[in-house]
């Protein structure tokens, strides 16, 4: 797993689960589905075998990200389809044991392009219902999932990877 990706999808988990927990869900829906959102989207890339090496070297002075930066070679902001990127052994340790009262395949469905919509839920395009408590259950089922499994997705995107090369 890619722990620079990684560290960088736990922020916007920890920015959600701060701004849940000091107010009511009702003030910030679209803030707190965007975050959810993009933590899963950042988590599924780290756990991407293809995570790019690091390069020596920086693209400037002035730029916030050099190129000694890991990046997975994943794009796109569509849940599902990172999701479905990964191997099934991955995928399996991370959908294992989710909420018994919801379904994790029609969450991540739902959820699939929340990121991208909620960012413009004032647009008419993206003017539609949003079920924050799939986006809430799926984040903190894949937060736990890695903290909990993280040994054993390591040891696989260790087999991964050495099959790549």
């Amino acid at each position: 797993m890619s722990a620079r990706i990684f560290s960088h999808a736990k922020q916007f988990y920890n920015l959600a689960e701060a701004a849940q927990e000091a107010s009511e869900l009702s003030m910030f829906p679209h803030a707190l589905i965007c975050n959810y959102c993009f933590f899963m989207e950042l988590a599924f890339k780290a756990l991407s075998p293809e995570v790019d090496p690091p390069k020596s070297g920086s693209l400037s002075d002035r730029s916030l990200l050099s190129n000694s930066y890991p990046s997975s070679s994943l794009w796109g902001h569509d849940l599902k389809a990172l999701f479905l990127n990964l191997s099934p052994g991955i995928r399996g340790l991370i959908q294992d044991e989710y909420v018994q009262s919801r379904d994790f395949d029609l969450d991540l469905t739902e959820c699939s392009n929340y990121f991208a919509h909620s960012r413009y839920a004032f647009d008419k395009a993206n003017a539609h219902p949003y079920d924050i408590t799939a986006s809430i259950q799926l984040a903190t089922h894949v937060f736990r999932r890695i903290h909990e499994k993280g040994a054993e997705l390591d040891v696989h995107l260790f087999r991964l990877k050495r099959n790549l090369t």
